[in-house]
Formats: C-alpha cells, structure tokens, sequence
C-alpha cells in the first residue's frame, strides 16, 4: 500500500495518531528497492515531518536524492544521517559517494576511511574508498583498496574492473588484462570491462585483439559510443581508415550534438582524400563549438590541399586567434602562405612555430624550404638536416626520410683526400635525382666514393659518375657499403649543406646525367617514324599520390 493509502486507511479507523513509522519505513523501502524513487521520497518526507531526526529516514531520502542527480541536498541529508548515527559504516560510505559527486573529493576519502574503521568486512567500503583514491591519483593506495574488497568478495565485478583501470595507469598492462578478464568471467554481459579490456589491450600494442573486445562491447551494447570511438581510433592506427571512418559516422550519429565526434570523423576522413566529407565534418564540429582550434586548423588544411588557400588562411586565422602558440596552426599557416608564394610572411608562422617547440624536428624541416627559398642558404641547409631527428611514428613513414644504420663516422664537411666516402640514396627516386647533382664535387674532392642508389638508378649513375663505385640500395645493405676501407658516410640530401653554401655555388651545367645510348637510338628512330613535328614528353605524376601533391599533377 502507498502512503496515502495508509493515510486513507488510518482515517477509516478513526485513529489520529501518529502513523507507525516502521510500517511506513517498510513502504518507503519496497517503493525504493523497486525503483519508484518518487513514491519513496514522499514516505520519508512524512516520517521526517514527525521525526526530524530518524537516521534511516535521513539516509534513505538522501540517497534518493543521490540517485535523482540531487548532489548537494544527498550530501546534506547524509551528513545529518551520520550525526545522528556516527557508527555506521553505511552511512559513511554513502555520504561519501555524494560528497565524491561534488568533487569533494578528499573529504569523501575521510568518511571511506572511518566506513571500513568501523566496519573492516565492508567491500563495498572500500571499492568506494579505491574509486576516490584513483580519483585524486594515489594509484597503488586504490589497488590495495580493490584488493581488500576482492578478498572480501571474490566476485565482486566492478573491484576487478576498477581495479584493472588503476593497473592500466600504472602502466601495468599485463595486470590490467588479468583483471578485466575475471571481470568479465564473473559478469559476462558486463559492457564497461569489455571496453577496459580493450583499452588494456591497446595500451600493451595488441591492437587487433583489442578491436575484438571492443566489438564485444557493441554486441551488447549498439548505443555504447566510447566503444565506437576507440574501435575507430585503434583501426587508424592500424592505417585502416575507411574501416576507422565507419566507427566515427556512428559515434557521430549517436552524439550528434558532439562536436569532438565529428573532428574525429573529419581526420578519419582527411587521412584517406575524402576531403569534401572531411570538410563537412569539421564544419559541423565547429557549428557546434565555433572555438574548435582542432576543428578550425584541420579544415584549413583540408581546404589548403584542395589548392583553396584563400578560403583556408580565415580558418587557420581564427584558430591561431584563439590559440596563438597552437604549434600545428602556426605551421599551417606557414605552409599556406608559402603556398601562396608569401614567403616572407611564412617564415614568420614558421619561426615562431620553432621559438616554442625547438626540439620538434619537423618544425625545423617545415622551416628549411622557406629560408633557402629566401636565399638564407646556409641557414636552410642546416634546418634542412634536423630531418633525421623526426619520429616518423608521427607521421606517414612512407613520405619521410630515414637515416640508414651504417657503421661509418658522419661527414661533416672536413677535408676528405685521401678518404673514402658513401654517399647514400635517401627519399623518393626524385630527390635521389635531384641531390645527385652535388656527386661530382665530392667524388672529385675525395679519395674514392661509393654511391648508393635506388636498384633502378644503379645503371644511370654508374655511367654518369664514373669515377664513383655505384651500388644498390638493398635489404640487407649491399656488402660493399659496410666496408672497412671507407671512411665516412653520408646521405645525399645532406651534401648540399657542405657544397652548395651560397646562390653562387650551384654550378652553371647542362646536365649531369648520362642516358643509355642504345636507349637514346632506340627513342630517336621511334620518334623520327612519327614525323618531323616538334615532340613533347610529359611526365604527369609521380606514384605517391594525395590531394596535396595531386594539386601539382596535370590531368591527361
């Protein structure tokens, strides 16, 4: 029966006394266990208005205001609860879960503590106590804390889950996989330890078993967003963006009014040349949040590789506005400005970009093209060579220069007769071209050079350097480069920072590259059978394609 109902019940009697309480404490309770929180708080109101001081009654209405988001008032009602009973270690503990809710934090931790003082077998006194101690970071302090619950309980699920997350920022991978797997054993349906297991997974670098848990995550739960995310996030760092992409739409449709959920979709989106839906994306996410820094430098980039660098420059403008030391909008902003061929005006983005992060590789590289095409030569070089201080692991490896493992000392640009020199291939086919260049000024100056080149150039630059020994880049090294009578070694790209100093020392040539001959007559009977009309030969892309380098692609 409802309250009213006793309320009705009594009158019927004729009874003007006071309600018995016990019988209404009994009604509040089943109403409460039942989830009618509504039903119950209006019980335990009655009962208060007769007895202000009735512990349980104090207790029970403050964890229905608890349970109904009523923070400051739970904590109110509980704290009277524990003055009128300061013996219970029910009361404390419940008192500090609703103190813990307004991020009283350490205060909560003093009742958890008096709780399981006055109640040592309370697992439930301490899970809540292990919970506030990871809170404020006293990590191990926590551990022990879900440890005495589980001895207390063995199958208590959300101490081991707990537990396993207090491991996992302890870097305690291993432990932390453990632990959420006895969550799971003891509660199979349990979503939030599926989702931590796989987080413990990514962390260790098991990527794919990772992705599996979290799947498990969905399967129970279709709506469980965070799995969604991480699920997106693990599968592009696997480099499988389409797949990442899908995971980020439907984070994005189940929190559409979620700003970071469509930034994630949009790089997602970026990363693959999507770039129209990418630029969709972050529009929306800055709809939502218009000082979206991420937001407005990513959709600037995506604009500046569709070659719309005036439509980009506001967007990287306002982000810059918002955040002016946001390293990655400083150097977008440079790189757009170069673009546009406002070279002076990029190089201070770019210098500035440097000023705040020094040590960061590829600002030094970023910076390297605008001062050499500022005609700081010296100075762009040696920016130039922090190339190989870059962790690729930040970046697409495949678009980066790396530095080959060869015993030799580094040349750095002293006398070299008498010495023997390797000069090493680096980058693209292209900028083996290109730096090769620089060959004959050190095969002339040292002893003897070997040349290590792409499989495809060996033939090319042993007849056009034929003072050098021309040898294959190959996996393991040609033999020959890892020979004790060489001295020193270096990378073409770096030759230029020794010989090529100044405008004036890039040698007036017309050409340095010797084709095949048999080639050469094979080409010139084939083109004079086509007629004696002038013949142009184009070559249209290169074979690392993205919609930045498109840009500089004809279409045929």
């Amino acid at each position: 029966m409802g309250s009213n109902k006793l309320a009705a019940s009594r009158r019927k009697s004729g009874k003007n006394s006071a309600p018995d309480v016990n019988l209404l404490m009994r009604h509040a309770i089943g109403h409460h266990t039942a989830g009618r929180l509504q039903e119950a708080a209006v019980i335990y109101r009655e009962i208060l208005q007769g007895q202000p001081h009735h512990a349980d009654a104090l207790r029970l209405m403050g964890m229905v205001a608890y349970q109904t988001g009523q923070f400051e008032l739970a904590a109110d009602l509980l704290d009277q609860a524990v003055r009128v009973r300061p013996n219970s270690a029910v009361f404390h503990s419940d008192l500090g879960l609703a103190l813990e809710s307004l991020d009283r934090v350490d205060a909560a931790i003093s009742h958890y503590d008096q709780a399981v003082a006055l109640q040592p077998d309370y697992a439930v006194a301490h899970y809540n106590r292990g919970n506030a101690l990871q809170k404020t970071g006293r990590l191990k302090e926590a551990v022990a804390s879900y440890d005495r619950a589980i001895a207390l309980q063995p199958d208590y699920a959300p101490a081991h889950n707990n537990r396993g997350t207090a491991l996992l920022e302890l870097e305690l991978t291993d432990e932390a996989v453990a632990s959420h797997g006895r969550a799971i054993a003891i509660k199979p349906d349990y979503v939030e330890a599926y989702f931590n297991l796989g987080n413990a997974l990514r962390k260790s670098g098991r990527l794919e078993e990772a992705l599996d848990q979290y799947a498990l995550a969905i399967a129970i739960d279709e709506k469980y967003a965070k799995a969604y995310l991480n699920l997106g996030h693990v599968l592009c760092e696997l480099d499988r963006y389409e797949e990442g992409a899908e995971y980020f739409s439907r984070v994005a449709a189940i929190n559409s009014d979620d700003p970071e959920a469509h930034y994630n979709l949009g790089t997602a989106l970026q990363r693959i040349d999507r770039l129209e839906e990418a630029i969709a994306s972050f529009e929306r996410a800055i709809a939502l949040k218009p000082d979206y820094v991420g937001a407005l430098n990513n959709l600037g980039i995506c604009l500046t590789e569709k070659g719309d660098f005036d439509e980009a420059m506001p967007y990287l403008e306002r982000a810059i506005a918002i955040e002016p030391e946001h390293i990655e909008t400083l150097t977008n902003l440079g790189s757009a400005y170069k673009a546009r061929g406002q070279n002076t005006e990029a190089m201070v983005y770019l210098r500035r970009a440097v000023s705040l992060q020094p040590e960061l590789a590829e600002l030094h590289w970023n910076l390297s093209s605008s001062l050499l095409m500022s005609g700081d030569i010296i100075r762009g070089w040696e920016e130039y060579d922090w190339r190989w201080k870059w962790d690729v692991k930040r970046k697409n490896p495949g678009s980066l220069p790396v530095k080959q493992d060869f015993p030799q000392p580094w040349w750095n640009g002293e006398g070299l007769k008498g010495k023997a020199l390797l000069v090493w291939g680096e980058q693209g086919i292209g900028d083996e071209i290109l730096f090769a260049s620089v060959l004959p000024d050190v095969i002339e100056a040292a002893g003897h050079c070997v040349v290590q080149c792409a499989p495809r150039l060996v033939s090319l630059f042993a007849r056009s350097f034929p003072k050098a020994e021309v040898v294959a880049n190959l996996e393991p090294h040609h033999p020959r480069t890892l020979g004790a009578d060489i001295d020193l070694q270096i990378a073409v790209g770096s030759l230029p920072r020794w010989c090529r100093r100044s405008v004036e020392s890039f040698p007036k040539h017309q050409g340095f590259l010797i084709p095949d001959p048999e080639r050469v007559a094979y080409w010139r009977e084939r083109l004079d059978a086509m007629g004696g009309e002038p013949k142009i030969g184009i070559c249209w892309r290169s074979m690392l394609r993205s919609a930045r380098r498109d840009l500089h692609y004809t279409e045929l």
